[in-house]
């Protein structure tokens, strides 16, 4: 139930970033802007936590990483950059609910990547609540032919792709590492990367004191902050296809936010999508629910 409540909160994160985008980009930022921002508060935030955990603890209970081992988290971090840049370049070229519908292949990824990793069918009930996400997911996007572009497509399949492996490597690399340590270490790389693409001029051309930390810090806190810590505690108790299903939560919650940050209609039909998704989550997690209720 705890890495149920945990997933569960981190997708719920996530599913705030896109108003939040909106919003930045029609104050006039970038991709570079959002993306290079949000990378960095979230970085800069696990590494202060993280030395002042190691200055609050004895000098004999202090367990630095290895230097390997570091430079491993921080490689493992690069599919959060990746995911980032690749679904903020992807809405530039389509509209946000297409973007959202490309990023949402990440759901039958995940559950492919751990059928194939533990050479295991999956179960009648995961297959049934696939094709929940699959067709709420359809209405709530409520996506037109004419909305596709190539370029827009590529990048947001290419973020689903990008987010899976994020959630598969949360699950199976590093469970031993505590997961602030984890999180430092995987932003530290994810923030390099970003950085190495995207040129930070957010630094030195005044736009962080000019509005932009009024966007990245939201941003940061629900983009890299609290999803990455949940994630690192949550997926190795329950899973990564369990994972995937209950990060389709995050959806539902994309579409409120829009609904009530930016004032954008919600037809009948993409609530009934809402509804099948959450059957979608729920339906899977029956039983352990029920455990909890007991």
């Amino acid at each position: 139930m705890r890495g149920i409540l945990l997933i569960f909160i981190a997708a719920c994160c996530y599913g705030v970033l896109s108003p939040i985008v909106k919003l930045a980009y029609g104050a006039g930022y970038t991709v570079s802007d959002v993306t290079g921002v949000q990378a960095l508060i979230g970085m800069l935030f696990f590494w202060i936590v993280s030395l002042s955990q190691s200055a609050a603890r004895k000098r004999s209970e202090r367990k630095p990483l290895k230097v390997k081992k570091a430079v491993k988290l921080m490689l493992l971090g690069l599919p959060i950059g990746l995911t980032s840049m690749f679904y903020y370049q992807a809405v530039e070229f389509i509209p946000a609910s297409l973007g959202i519908l490309l990023l949402f292949q990440f759901t039958w990824i995940g559950i492919l990547a751990e059928a194939i990793a533990n050479r295991e069918f999956p179960s009648g009930i995961k297959l049934i609540a696939l094709v929940l996400l699959l067709g709420g997911t359809a209405l709530v996007a409520g996506v037109r032919p004419e909305s596709f572009n190539f370029w827009g497509t590529i990048y947001g399949f290419l973020a689903a792709i990008s987010y899976s492996a994020f959630i598969w490597i949360n699950g199976r690399v590093a469970t031993d590492v505590p997961a602030v340590p984890k999180s430092k270490w995987m932003m530290t790389g994810a923030t390099l990367l970003i950085f190495a693409v995207y040129t930070p001029e957010f630094l030195w051309d005044g736009a962080l004191t000019d509005g932009l930390l009024y966007y990245g810090v939201p941003l940061a806190l629900f983009g890299t902050i609290i999803p990455p810590l949940f994630f690192a505690l949550g997926v190795p108790l329950i899973g990564v296809g369990l994972t995937s299903i209950l990060s389709a939560v995050e959806l539902p919650v994309a579409v409120l936010f829009s609904m009530l940050l930016l004032s954008e209609p919600v037809s009948a039909w993409q609530w009934v999508g809402v509804c099948i998704i959450l059957t979608g989550v729920l339906l899977p997690n029956r039983n352990v629910l029920a455990e909890a209720r007991v």
